[in-house]
Order: structure tokens, then C-alpha cells, then sequence
């Protein structure tokens, strides 16, 4: 075991040009390969801050050898949960975590130590989270499950290491699979749908329209100032700032020609560059569910899938993807990290022109009422089929024997195919002549 080694001392500054001593006693301690450590003992006498000195030095000697925990660790394990919750949040909203992820981590956590009991670090466990977790698979979607389970495991990550937790429980506690299992399900709406919701919605049409051909989200359109929008370029784009989005980076969002045309009309005079653009033109649920009423739309299809103010970004992905846009490039447009997601969730597989897919497959001649093509198969008598040339004519050889030659077209296509090969004998050359007199070809 390694020697611990600490001093006594009392921290001297300058005060008005001289050194003055503290007049208490301080401990500074280091051990080799376990770091080093400052802090005061807020005591006066010698003799105290020796006996102090002594028990830190035997308290951190059971540390080294395992006896205890190390200080941290103790005084961690010694408060409630809901105080470290709150240092936990504090530390959140200083790292500019908007405030609907630290409002979702605090109720979310709230809740689990209410449900499963918990008061202290030492009662979270693995396995008291998983009885929860099956208590509530019947209530809670798989998603939402998920969810209560990153925030949890986010609070005791940041406990270690800040080393006040010797290890995370929830590193062994797996994820739900929630394929199949949503709760909530969207769909892409169709481009007939979309004319019947611009045309009923009035004033709002213009937030539909731009959720429908950027992908972006409500939150960000809701956030999007005239400042961030640059109509007069060649190509024009919103720059999307990085406060406003969910993933806290900046985008660029390329923006189409109707939805310019239509932004274009909103502006007036003396409009300030920090003007939100969609002021008063973004509908609520409950307005949108109206206006859907009104274009004669379901809100939820006979499958059970929702066709909300989110599903235009499932829209506008969806629509890419028919259009044939690489999954690359959606990818890009949707924001995300992962190619996965682009397609997995937000392509509505049911919009994607599957089958005229798979009629793009080639044919294969061979096969008919599964027997293969042979030459006893070809037909007697075949008008306007492909042939060989069209005008015949003979001519006379060297030694004076008759053979066809081809004038004028020779690859052109024959009017009529009068006798298949099985009506043929063997011939000369590999020629195979009719067995018997057809009469004359006519051409």
C-alpha cells in the first residue's frame, strides 16, 4: 500500500504589502498514484489540527486498503436522492440543456424513486427497476420505458464520475424493444391530403407547408426568426441557429420555391430581423385536428395511425424517398445521426412504391407454365415477327450454283414467319430446308 503523505500548514497571502498567515490550520495530502488534495480544517490550535491530521491519514489509509469507501463516496451515499437530483439539474442547465429535456429528466426521476421507494443511492438497484419496468409494460410504451430509463441512468453516470458512486446499477438494465409495440404510430400524408389541408387552413397553411418541405420540427419552426431566413439568394435557405434545435447544432435548411413565395408575402415594412416568422400561423393540436376535419382527413386511420403536426416530418422524408433520393442524402436533410432512423421511422413503407419496384424485374424467356422453351415450341405461322432481310434475290456462283444474296435492307424485320423449325430436315452447310414445297415466298 502506498504512503500517505500530508502536512500541516497555514496559507499565507499579502495584505497591504505584507505576508499575513491564515489563522487556520490547513491539510494538504498526496498519495502516488491516487492523486492529491487541499482543504482547510477550519481549526485554530495545533494539537487539534494534529489530531486531525492523524485521522485523515488513518481514514485514508482504509480507504486504500478497502476497508471503507473512499469520503465521496460516504458523504454521497449519506444523502437523499431528490438533494442529488437537484445538484444533477443545476449541473444540466449549466451545460444550456433546454429546458423541456431537464423538466422531462426531474419528472421522470421524481417518479421513480416515488414508485420504487428509493431514498438513498443505496437502494437503487437493477432489479427494482426492472420489477417497475414490467409493472408498468402495460401502461407505458416501450419508448416511454426507455425514456424513465435514460434519465436515471444519466443521473447516476454524472454520480460517477464525480466519483460519489462506485458503479452505475443501470449498465446491465436493457432496453425495451418497443418494435411492433407503439403506442403512438404516424403515416406520411398523401399529396391529395395535403392540397385538402392547405386549402382549409387559412393563415396556417403557410406553417404546414414549411413543416412539410423542410422536415423541421414544431419547436424549431415555431423559434425561426426572420433573421435566420435568407429569401433573396440563388438558393434559398434558413439558417436554423443552434438554440433552437433539438440536438443544440446549427443547420442549414434548404427551403423550395413555393415555400419562399409564400414566406415572401408575410413581410412587411419595418419588420424587425428578430420577428418570429410564423407568428400566429402555427396551429395547436387541437386547431390542426379542426382543420383536418374540415379537409375531410382522418386524424387516425383504420390502422390506428396518427397523421399529426410531427408526421409532416415523416411526410417530407417519405416523399424523398419516392422521389428517389439516396437514404445519404435524407439522412442529411432529416438531421440525423444515423441512416437507421431515416429509415426505420420516419419512411412510411406504405407510401413507398413497393411493388411498381418489383415490376421493374426483368423477364426471363425461358420458363412457360413451367416448362422450358424449345424449338418444337416455336410457332407455325407468326405475323409481323422479327426476320432476318427482306429483299431476296439469286445470283450465281463461281461454279455456277445458285445462292441468296441480300440486296438493299438485310437486318430489316420480315412481314411473316410461315413454318417452324421441326417442319425442316437437315440440308447443306447447317441450312435446314423445308421438307416440303411451300410455294413461293412472297416478299
Amino acid at each position: 500500500m502506498e504512503k500517505v503523505n500530508v502536512k500541516l500548514f497555514r496559507p499565507r497571502r499579502r495584505k497591504n504589502g505584507r505576508s499575513v498567515a491564515s489563522p487556520f490550520y490547513h491539510l494538504r495530502w498526496s498519495v502516488r498514484g491516487q492523486g492529491q488534495g487541499q482543504r482547510s480544517l477550519n481549526v485554530r490550535d495545533r494539537q487539534v489540527a494534529e489530531k486531525l491530521k492523524a485521522d485523515f491519514i488513518g481514514e485514508k489509509e482504509r480507504e486504500l486498503s478497502g476497508i471503507i469507501a473512499p469520503r465521496l463516496m460516504r458523504e454521497a451515499a449519506g444523502r437523499a436522492l431528490t438533494e442529488h437530483l437537484a445538484d444533477f439539474l443545476a449541473y444540466l442547465e449549466g451545460l444550456n440543456r433546454s429546458a423541456s429535456h431537464i423538466s422531462h429528466v426531474g419528472t421522470r426521476v421524481e417518479k421513480l424513486i416515488a414508485d420504487c421507494g428509493w431514498r438513498y443511492l443505496a437502494d437503487v438497484t437493477a432489479k427494482s427497476f426492472e420489477v417497475w419496468q414490467r409493472e408498468q409494460s402495460g401502461t407505458l410504451a416501450a419508448k416511454t420505458l426507455n425514456e424513465y430509463r435514460a434519465a436515471m441512468y444519466s443521473l447516476l453516470a454524472w454520480l460517477e464520475e464525480k466519483e460519489e458512486l462506485v458503479g452505475n446499477p443501470f449498465k446491465r438494465v436493457k432496453k425495451v424493444d418497443g418494435r411492433g409495440r407503439e403506442k403512438v404510430k404516424r403515416r406520411a400524408a398523401r399529396p391529395e391530403e395535403m392540397n385538402d389541408l392547405l386549402r382549409v387552413a387559412g393563415p396556417y397553411a403557410v406553417a404546414y407547408l414549411a413543416a412539410v418541405t423542410t422536415g423541421l420540427r414544431r419547436g424549431e419552426l415555431a423559434k425561426l426568426e426572420w433573421g435566420d431566413l435568407h429569401l433573396e439568394v440563388a438558393q434559398p435557405v434558413a439558417l436554423v441557429r443552434a438554440a433552437t434545435t433539438k440536438n443544440r447544432q446549427a443547420a442549414k435548411v434548404y427551403l423550395c420555391r413555393q415555400l419562399v413565395a409564400e414566406l415572401k408575402k408575410l413581410i412587411s415594412p419595418g419588420m424587425a430581423s428578430n420577428d418570429v416568422v410564423l407568428a400566429r400561423r402555427m396551429p395547436s393540436t387541437k386547431q390542426m385536428r379542426k382543420h383536418l376535419a374540415a379537409a375531410g382527413i382522418a386524424y387516425v386511420d383504420g390502422q390506428g395511425r396518427r397523421l399529426d403536426f410531427h408526421a409532416l416530418r415523416m411526410t417530407f422524408d417519405t416523399n424523398l424517398a419516392i422521389a428517389g433520393v439516396p437514404d445519404a442524402v435524407r439522412t442529411k436533410l432529416m438531421r440525423h445521426k444515423s441512416p437507421r432512423l431515416t429509415m426505420e421511422v420516419y419512411t412510411d413503407s406504405e407510401r413507398v412504391p413497393v411493388s411498381e419496384a418489383v415490376e421493374k424485374l426483368p423477364e426471363f424467356g425461358c420458363l412457360e407454365s413451367g416448362k422450358e422453351h424449345t424449338p418444337k415450341d416455336a410457332p407455325v405461322l407468326v405475323a409481323g415477327s422479327p426476320a432476318v432481310s427482306v429483299p431476296v434475290t439469286l445470283t450465281f456462283d463461281k461454279n455456277g450454283d445458285k445462292a441468296p444474296e441480300n440486296i438493299g435492307e438485310s437486318h430489316c424485320v420480315s412481314p411473316l414467319v410461315l413454318a417452324g423449325l421441326e417442319q425442316s430436315n437437315g440440308g447443306e452447310r447447317g441450312i435446314r430446308t423445308p421438307d416440303r414445297d411451300l410455294g413461293p415466298i412472297t416478299v
